[in-house]
């Protein structure tokens, strides 16, 4: 019975980790490129900016 236990529980484990992983780097992924935009947004606004 705890062999049948560990075949289902490591392969679920890894599954688990590397969604979590998957949907870190999606997460940072769109983080990184609002972050672009939000760079390119001030570099207009400040450029027509009158000082």
């Amino acid at each position: 019975m705890k062999i049948a236990e560990a075949t289902i529980l490591i392969p679920m484990t890894i599954l688990i980790i590397v969604s979590i992983i998957g949907l870190m780097m999606k997460f940072y992924d769109d983080l990184g490129i609002q972050i672009d935009k939000h760079i390119d947004d001030r570099r207009e606004i400040y450029s027509e900016a009158v000082w």
